[in-house]
């Protein structure tokens, strides 16, 4: 299938009378994983497993939210993390 060929089903939506009308509520996501700053990094990868969400709510300890943390970060950080007996 070439990129062409997806633009006329597009085409079509766009003209049709259902442009649009979705709402943010449809595409949220209903499973909200929070932690605390202070949660150890391996703590949050279980629960990310176990929960099988790749994005999560930060908490301070005033419960205001200070970020999300996203599965690339976790991954970028045991990429990092040295193997026992490897050069470094």
């Amino acid at each position: 299938m070439k990129a062409k060929d997806l633009m006329i089903p597009l085409q079509e939506y766009l003209n049709s009378d259902n442009t649009f009308k979705e709402k943010v509520g449809d595409f949220l996501t209903q499973t909200v994983i929070t932690v605390k700053e202070d949660t150890p990094i391996m703590e949050n990868i279980d629960h990310t497993l176990k929960h099988n969400v790749m994005r999560v709510l930060v908490f301070n300890k005033g419960n205001k939210v200070i970020g999300i943390l996203y599965g690339r970060d976790i991954f970028s950080f045991i990429r990092i993390i040295p193997v026992e007996g490897s050069a470094s």
